[in-house]
């Protein structure tokens, strides 16, 4: 049995919509849908990835709509907290531009650490400064002793020696030996802190 003639109108659409004039009218309707569908997924995609909620031309001017501020926070605080995990106080993401990449306002390769934090914990550049605080209070307080030893070190070999025996004077010079060592290996400690 023939096919009825497609009449020039339902050709010329056939056309335009880029469909094979030997599909039926049912076939042509099955993948105009399927096209619509597909059409429609990767639009759903675009707006997921760059935050677009609409982009047309009309006369040849593009209009855009942008995603409201509300749910890009959304999305961040989203994102902030699938960075975070199970993470104690912050997590710290390398972010880095390939060369190739120029955004015209010359960030080509360059390098950024994002790094999200939980409220009231504290950054890595405030942890640093915190031990950094506590090892100058630890250092001062070695260097300290290290003075104490020495100063007594040298009143023990101040003592007067007229009167004493030998081995006291053996003992003070011995026990001001290792006074004066102490301190030495205590300032090294403290600088190597």
């Amino acid at each position: 049995m023939n096919k009825p003639a497609k009449s020039a109108d339902l050709v010329a659409l056939y056309k335009a919509a880029e469909i094979d004039p030997r599909l039926s009218t049912e076939e042509a309707a099955e993948h105009l849908a399927q096209l619509v569908a597909e059409r429609q997924r990767l639009t759903d995609a675009v707006e997921r990835q760059t935050l677009l909620s609409h982009l047309s031309i009309d006369q040849g001017a593009m209009k855009i709509d942008v995603v409201p501020p509300r749910e890009v926070i959304i999305n961040q605080v989203l994102a902030a907290r699938a960075l975070l995990d199970d993470a104690e106080n912050y997590s710290e993401t390398p972010v880095e531009l390939p060369p190739s990449v120029e955004m015209d306002i010359g960030t080509a390769g360059e390098r950024y650490v994002v790094i999200i934090q939980r409220p009231g914990k504290l950054t890595p550049h405030q942890a640093r400064r915190l031990a950094e605080a506590e090892r100058n209070r630890i250092s001062c307080a070695v260097l300290a002793l290290a003075d104490e030893q020495d100063s007594a070190a040298a009143k023990l070999l101040a003592l007067p020696t007229i009167g004493v025996s030998d081995i006291v004077v053996a003992v003070r010079q011995a026990e001001s030996s290792v006074r004066s060592a102490l301190a030495a290996r205590l300032r090294d400690l403290a600088d190597q802190t």
